[in-house]
């Protein structure tokens, strides 16, 4: 019986260290990656770290012959880096020219001139809107491209009281442990009883 009681209390140890280690390293992780451009739309300096969700918002492969203007609406859902990709696809040759801006209420945000990104953080939801101007190939007339919106969530933040839950369950861990070791009779006759 005694046996059975002490691998109990130690299956049950085993699993509150695994929660409480996976709980610290999620917690670790999200406040070490919680960094946020200051201001509204301010260029980033590079891709974003440790973020938690990311979605594709607006995605196209278009053909085009002559002058093209393609006009794009989208909604940013919540807080975090918007990144735009635009590529000439060279089908069926190089076009003649190609460029993306990207507008919020008349007011150009960014701008790419033929194939390049655009990374902008942004501190709220709002719906944004992108023309790609185009011509097509010198010689045939015609090109084409591709053009991909993708939002990547910011981190959230954790509360302080996560650290004090997380004291709290070691402390009860521990306390706990000291029970079973002080006096392994007793725990043997709750468990009988």
């Amino acid at each position: 019986m005694m046996k059975s009681v002490e691998n109990r209390s130690g299956a049950v140890r085993k699993l509150a260290l695994m929660v409480a280690a996976g709980l610290f390293a999620g917690v670790h992780s999200l406040s070490a990656s919680a960094t946020m451009v200051p201001g509204d739309t301010a260029l980033s300096s590079g891709p974003a770290q440790g973020t938690l969700m990311q979605s594709t918002l607006y995605e196209t492969n278009t053909i085009f012959s002559g002058v093209s203007m393609t006009r794009v609406e989208f909604s940013v859902p919540t807080a975090g880096q918007l990144d735009v990709v635009l590529t000439d696809l060279e089908f069926p040759a190089l076009a003649g020219a190609l460029s993306f801006a990207l507008v919020q209420d008349g007011s150009v945000l960014g701008l790419i001139n033929g194939s390049g990104t655009l990374e902008l953080e942004f501190d709220s939801p709002r719906t944004l809107f992108g023309y790609v101007y185009g011509v097509g190939a010198p010689s045939i007339n015609t090109a084409s491209f591709f053009l991909n919106i993708s939002h990547q969530a910011a981190p959230i933040p954790l509360p302080a009281a996560v650290w004090m839950l997380l004291g709290g369950l070691g402390l009860t861990g521990w306390v706990g442990r000291r029970r079973l070791g002080a006096d392994p009779g007793h725990v043997e006759a709750q468990f009988a009883a």
